[in-house]
């Protein structure tokens, strides 16, 4: 999909990822001069990017925006399409339906993680309600992407384009499976630590920092307290204030 996205890149494009595969996907497209990008993996906030490509899209008219959502971040905020379409903004949006959480769906797998599939091509046509410019189409194959984005760009080129794309549950970025792991091992080797116990210890401070925990104290154990500077990652560089591990 993406190598056909990255040719539809210029310097009047902007590209909105959404948290989660989008993400992933998305960084590495190689962006020619001028063409804008925005992603937003600090909180991990799904669902950001809609209103996201709403304001980006009101502040710079001169660029198209492009913006890749999954359904399970885009049944958060769904509702931004209908002022996207009352101001008559040309985004395409590239609905990613794999059918729920894939993120999560490889990090730990459970029923929580499928999500009600819906009718998303129906649900913009409703929204939209004959009342301004816009257009929608749902794609399986390589080929009918390859249609959807040449008319999206041509004909459909004044209008709120919506290309639902349907893929696999399991067809997922392979950096996105291993990342997690790939960074505990760098701050570990960059530690040098060898010790089972501390290993856990600072994995699990590094985690409750990572997810905002914030219930006052130091970490007294933690191989942390004290190599702030030294570090210089920004999950680090913060106070770690849990009281224990």
């Amino acid at each position: 999909m993406f190598q056909h996205i990255q040719k539809m890149l210029s310097s009047e494009t902007a590209v909105i990822a959404e948290t989660g595969d989008s993400w992933f996907n998305c960084q590495k497209l190689k962006l020619p001069k001028g063409c804008g990008y925005e992603f937003q993996m600090q909180y991990g906030s799904i669902g950001w990017s809609v209103g996201a490509t709403l304001g980006y899209a009101q502040a710079v008219p001169e660029k198209r925006v492009l913006a890749f959502i999954g359904d399970g971040s885009f049944q958060v905020t769904a509702q931004d399409i209908s002022t996207m379409l009352r101001n008559g903004q040309k985004t395409i949006i590239f609905l990613i339906n794999n059918g729920g959480y894939t993120i999560e769906v490889e990090i730990h797998d459970g029923p929580y993680n499928v999500i009600k599939n819906w009718n998303y091509t129906g649900l913009v046509d409703a929204i939209h309600n004959g009342e301004g410019k816009c257009w929608t189409t749902k794609v399986r194959y390589e080929e009918e992407l390859v249609e959807a984005i040449k008319t999206a760009t041509s004909e459909k080129k004044d209008c709120l384009c919506f290309i639902e794309v349907i893929v696999h549950k399991d067809d997922t970025e392979t950096i996105m499976l291993h990342g997690p792991s790939y960074s505990a091992d760098m701050l570990l080797s960059h530690l040098n630590i060898r010790d089972d116990t501390l290993k856990i210890n600072v994995l699990n401070c590094h985690t409750l920092l990572h997810l905002g925990a914030n219930v006052g104290g130091k970490c007294q154990d933690c191989p942390l307290s004290g190599l702030n500077e030294s570090i210089g990652s920004p999950l680090v560089n913060e106070t770690m204030k849990v009281n224990s591990l």
